[in-house]
């Protein structure tokens, strides 16, 4: 799947020390998911963090809306 990102995403992941490779990692290891009506979260542990991950639903699966770090 290829991802999209807007520009606001890559400030907040550039902020947080987060690049698209570690997103990339985390989303291909699928170690948690909550699937809503209208976005997927995805968690994994990425550099001994946990990083949550959500993506749109429906007809955007591969819109990343946001991605932080969970502390």
């Amino acid at each position: 799947m290829r991802l999209r990102y807007s520009h606001h995403v890559d400030v907040r992941m550039e902020e947080q020390g987060i690049t698209r490779e570690m997103v990339a990692g985390a989303l291909a290891s699928r170690a948690a998911t909550v699937e809503g009506d209208t976005a997927t979260e995805y968690e994994a542990i990425v550099n001994s963090r946990l990083m949550r991950i959500v993506l749109a639903a429906g007809r955007a699966p591969s819109l990343v809306i946001t991605v932080y770090w969970v502390e």
